[in-house]
């Protein structure tokens, strides 16, 4: 019995500041999106960023993961991405054109496929959602805390790879022992937010940051001392060559929502994982 195999693709929903989709024309007169297959070895991720190079020459900012579908036989991946920088220069011989499109106008295009406009309002939706996460943004952060009265201020690290999510497990005879948390860690005197993010996530992970994602808010609780203390939790971007090595942990698992291991997370972990 044979089975067709199904060639894995993404497609790339990129919107400028301006609020418009990147569309680019084909050799036989169609619209549609940046996109192309994965290829062997390489990370979907990697896929997105890859194609944007080649394809156009730019740089972009991976926001969400949509929806996908299947076409013969290929499985398409879509991605709502932010136009980052780089000049347009066209690089495949059956790409003709392209245009920065409002979605209203989309309508006035003959598209590769139907479904476009839907995936780029979704897509839209999340860029819009996203909170650009600048230095004052952190500071103002710090100074709502300290107005607060919070006395103690951990930093954590929401980390995806395709649907699964880093947890660590804390030692037993640790503060909450035996639970599974996210990559997290005291800021130090002298530190900002982003340094002790950094710090916290190559002394517990051995993994390197590469970019804040979104920011998912916080949540507050009494440490063993009973200090009030509150957690920014984070979704980040890391390098993509790290292996991830702990330390301070027992163990390490990347998880999916139903996996046993998130029957291990307190019911605050779990709320800000809700928000993903």
């Amino acid at each position: 019995m044979g089975y067709d195999l199904f060639e894995v693709r993404v497609a790339n929903f990129i919107f400028n500041d301006k609020n418009e989709l990147f569309l680019l024309k084909n050799d036989v007169g169609t619209w549609g999106i940046l996109g192309g297959h994965l290829d062997k070895g390489e990370q979907i991720i990697d896929t997105v960023h890859r194609e944007a190079m080649e394809e156009a020459n730019i740089k972009i900012k991976i926001v969400k993961q949509l929806g996908n579908r299947v076409v013969k036989n290929s499985f398409i991946i879509a991605f709502a991405c932010k136009y980052i920088s780089g000049e347009i220069n066209l690089q495949e011989e059956e790409v003709t054109d392209y245009k920065w499109v409002k979605i209203s106008e989309l309508k006035k295009y003959n598209l590769t496929f139907k479904e476009i406009p839907l995936y780029a309002k979704e897509a839209l939706g999340a860029i819009k959602e996203l909170k650009e996460i600048s230095s004052e943004f952190l500071k103002e952060l710090l100074s709502v805390a300290k107005k607060e009265g919070i006395e103690k201020i951990v930093v954590a690290a929401v980390i995806k790879d395709g649907n699964k999510v880093l947890l660590l497990e804390r030692p037993k005879d640790d503060f909450m022992g035996g639970i599974n948390e996210l990559p997290s860690g005291n800021m130090e005197s002298g530190e900002n937010i982003k340094e002790a993010l950094i710090r916290e996530l190559k002394e517990e992970t051995n993994l390197d940051f590469k970019n804040f994602l979104k920011y998912l808010g916080v949540f507050d609780y009494s440490s063993g001392s009973k200090k009030k203390v509150r957690q920014f939790n984070f979704l980040i971007e890391v390098v993509k060559n790290g292996e991830v090595k702990i330390t301070e942990h027992k163990n390490y698992v990347w998880a999916e929502k139903e996996n046993k291991a998130f029957t291990k997370v307190t019911a605050n972990v779990k709320n800000i994982l809700n928000k993903l």
